[in-house]
């Protein structure tokens, strides 16, 4: 058997959960059995320097948003190169064109990948999910689901026998913690004093920023020296510098852009703060407990993201002052230590995550 050749559509502009899996997968996938390539519309997608190091092919095709354009020169890569897959990854069904166009060139294996449980666009693109639902359901031959919530969004209950649920893999020895390079981080930044909440995420409403702020003002009523980072980047980024700044909380939130060494970050951290609106399952609250670190988490994510003992949720309405007391008691919490087998036990070693898309992408 040769090697498969698999297209991915298409890659993010900033390091999220879908940048984060197919970084993991190429790191844990046999390259003597699968050839991976990528689409991109964006110039600067953060995933492009690990894909030149990697010596992955990266094609550029135009916006989705001029529709033709982007239709076209899709067909017409997908008819030069002849895939054998194409892995479609997705947050909602609103923007269908991709498995059209993979429809009409003749692509045997079209698979669709659900990593949300809800639109990012508001109620105009809730309506498109759910009128392009059923074109994607049946175009897909293969549905893939990082959650059965995730499942549940973009194919419907009456189909979920006909899913399968591919769990977030991460390296846990890249995460696992590390005493010594948190007080490494910790002196490098000034942060040896600090009580730090840490947030890992892109700045779009989903992740619910503002109300991070409004917990770290709550929280500095009774703890001084608390801060908290922000690991990311956004077109609302400014934004929410400005309401921090209005909420008098400036000086205690340090934003750290999009990094490649955010699990150096996560070892400095005292609490991970995730207070989503929805979510499919995210990685980064995976990564956080890999290293062993007290997570407070919206109870609007499935409770299959509380992995340790350190992980617990609540509801938004609780409102911040709630959040600000949990966070500061769990914030203060020590005696962490290495919870590897603990991932590994609950499903999330990347390792297995690249066996198991191997066995999927030589189904045919």
């Amino acid at each position: 058997m040769g090697k498969k050749k698999i297209l991915h559509l298409s890659l993010t502009k900033s390091i999220g959960g879908i940048a984060s899996f197919q970084r993991n997968l190429l790191n844990h996938t046999d390259n003597n059995a699968v050839v991976f390539e990528f689409v991109t519309t964006y110039q600067d997608s953060a995933l492009l320097p690990f894909l030149k190091e990697k010596n992955v092919k990266v094609h550029r095709l135009p916006a989705q948003k001029t529709v033709l354009p982007y239709c076209f020169a899709l067909y017409k890569l997908l008819k030069t190169e002849k895939y054998d897959a194409v892995h479609i990854h997705k947050n909602s069904c609103a923007n269908p064109m991709a498995f059209f166009v993979c429809s009409m060139a003749g692509v045997k294996q079209i698979i669709a990948h659900s990593h949300n449980t809800a639109s990012v666009g508001g109620k105009i693109a809730d309506v498109f999910h759910f009128l392009f639902r059923p074109f994607v359901r049946k175009i897909s031959n293969v549905k893939l689901a990082c959650s059965p919530e995730a499942a549940m969004w973009l194919y419907g209950e009456k189909y979920l026998n006909t899913v399968q649920i591919v769990k977030n893999g991460i390296d846990t020895a890249l995460f696992s913690y590390n005493e010594k390079v948190r007080h490494e981080v910790r002196a490098e930044f000034g942060w040896d004093n600090k009580l730090v909440f840490g947030h890992v995420g892109n700045f779009i409403p989903q992740k619910n920023h503002y109300f991070m702020v409004d917990i770290l003002s709550e929280a500095v009523k009774s703890e001084e020296n608390v801060i908290i980072l922000f690991l990311g980047r956004g077109d609302a980024i400014e934004s929410v510098r400005e309401y921090a700044r209005k909420k008098g909380v400036s000086e205690h939130v340090e934003f750290m852009g999009s990094r490649t060494d955010i699990a150096r970050f996560y070892q400095a951290m005292d609490l991970f703060l995730f207070p989503s609106f929805h979510e499919g399952l995210p990685i980064a609250g995976v990564e956080a407990q890999a290293a062993d670190l007290p997570c407070l988490f919206s109870d609007a994510i499935t409770n299959e993201i509380l992995l340790t003992d350190r992980a617990v949720s609540m509801p938004l309405d609780a409102g911040a002052a709630e959040w600000a007391k949990k966070a500061i008691l769990l914030a203060k919490t020590y005696g962490r230590k290495n919870v590897s087998d603990k991932i590994i036990a609950s499903g999330y070693d990347a390792a297995e995550m690249g066996k198991r898309m191997r066995r999927i992408y030589e189904q045919q």
